[in-house]
């Protein structure tokens, strides 16, 4: 494995890490959030003889520089800083393999330079659309979960009741250093709370024993509140930009409480070439049935 930073501006630096054969099919691992970071669990996904498998984080995200920046980050950067990633490493096209938000900075990205793409593969598809936002944001799945629910806006006054999402939002980006502690804290609560059909309040407690989350939060908080830098319904509006030869895979969980199977079957339904796999899991890539397909269809690639 190898790793390393890119300057791709005056201020940031990102860190990316590759692991394979150098003469294999390339693939991109684009994370979610935003914010999030790589995990080096997803090297698992790839047979490291067939595949040059890059991961790698977004600006502000994990290890790259500075760390939790908002200035000069936003999704048209994120797009560039791939092309000047795959161009710095030698790539000419690309596989992206990408979730939750990571599907839709895929998709935008393929959308940008359809020419260096050789496929997708897409899960817990975000299409970054208001429809898309507001079953996790305004409390669309709300009667499921109403514990989970009433948890998240048992922190905000009266007065707020309306707005319980962008009261966090404005607490992470803009209150004091307690404030965005408890905000984020309860923020991130609040998503593994909805990340598999196995989750329990008793598994999220442990997970996030060491909470130490605020910039992932802050940038989540930061696209979020921008409407994630795109244009509403950017990606339906030019989905056609994206080639009838190229192959795209989009893998989504039967209960996905987050980002409901109608978004993938929308996307399906537009790109005519599509493959929509429907199965057993929630939004974790970690869902038993999201895995196994997800390990299939690299596998037969």
């Amino acid at each position: 494995m190898k790793s390393g930073y890119l300057q791709v501006s005056k201020k940031h630096q990102i860190y990316f890490e590759t692991n394979g054969n150098p003469q294999g099919i390339p693939v991109l691992v684009i994370h979610g959030g935003p914010g999030v970071g790589l995990n080096q669990k997803d090297f698992n996904f790839f047979d490291p003889e067939k595949y040059f498998t890059i991961l790698y984080d977004q600006r502000g995200a994990g290890k790259s520089l500075p760390a939790g920046e908002l200035t000069e980050n936003n999704t048209n950067f994120l797009v560039a800083d791939i092309n000047l990633l795959l161009d710095f490493l030698g790539i000419k096209k690309v596989i992206l393999f990408g979730g939750s938000w990571g599907s839709c900075l895929s998709l935008v990205f393929a959308i940008h330079f359809p020419e260096k793409i050789l496929g997708l593969v897409i899960r817990g598809l975000f299409l970054g659309t208001l429809a898309n936002r507001k079953h996790f944001e305004y409390g669309g799945n709300a009667a499921q979960f109403p514990n989970v629910w009433n948890r998240l806006k048992s922190l905000v006054p009266v007065e707020h009741q309306d707005e319980i999402f962008n009261y966090y939002l404005d607490k992470i980006l803009d209150g004091d250093a307690t404030e965005q502690q408890i905000y984020a804290y309860e923020l991130e609560r609040y998503g593994m709370s909805h990340s598999s059909v196995t989750i329990t309040p008793e598994k999220v407690t442990a997970s996030l024993e060491n909470f130490d989350g605020i910039n992932k939060s802050r940038i989540f908080a930061y696209y979020s509140k921008h409407d994630f830098f795109l244009e509403q319904d950017y990606i339906i509006k030019n989905i056609v930009n994206i080639p009838a030869s190229t192959v795209v895979h989009i893998v989504h969980g039967k209960q996905d409480s987050i980002c409901p199977p109608k978004f993938a079957q929308e996307l399906h339904s537009l790109l005519p070439q599509s493959i929509l796999y429907l199965v057993e899991g929630g939004h974790s890539q970690n869902c038993t049935g999201v895995k196994e397909t997800l390990l299939k269809v690299m596998a037969e690639w």
